[in-house]
């Protein structure tokens, strides 16, 4: 399990604008990104655009995938090798 310095870091990070790549091992994943400055302001992620008071309810569940066998995680949309460990793109 990460621990909350990087669940932290990340919430920190998506404010920051940078998004994160989830890429599961059949190849289906999605994006988390923040837009803050719309009006109002939004959290995205699995396809759904929630309000931005869900982020660290959204973190905790990015952070339960990136714990996942087998799942691929990278800021800013570039996916890491097979050997990547979820760890090395979330924190």
């Amino acid at each position: 399990m990460m621990n909350s310095s990087s669940m932290e870091g990340a919430r920190d990070r998506l404010l920051r604008g940078d998004s994160l790549r989830l890429l599961f091992a059949d190849g289906v994943g999605f994006d988390a990104w923040v837009e803050k400055y719309a009006n109002p302001p939004r959290v995205y992620s699995e396809g759904r655009s929630l309000s931005l008071e869900d982020l660290d309810t959204v973190v905790a569940r990015l952070e339960e995938y990136a714990c996942e066998e087998g799942v691929r995680v990278a800021w800013n949309g570039a996916i890491p090798g097979k050997n990547a460990r979820a760890s090395d793109g979330f924190a």
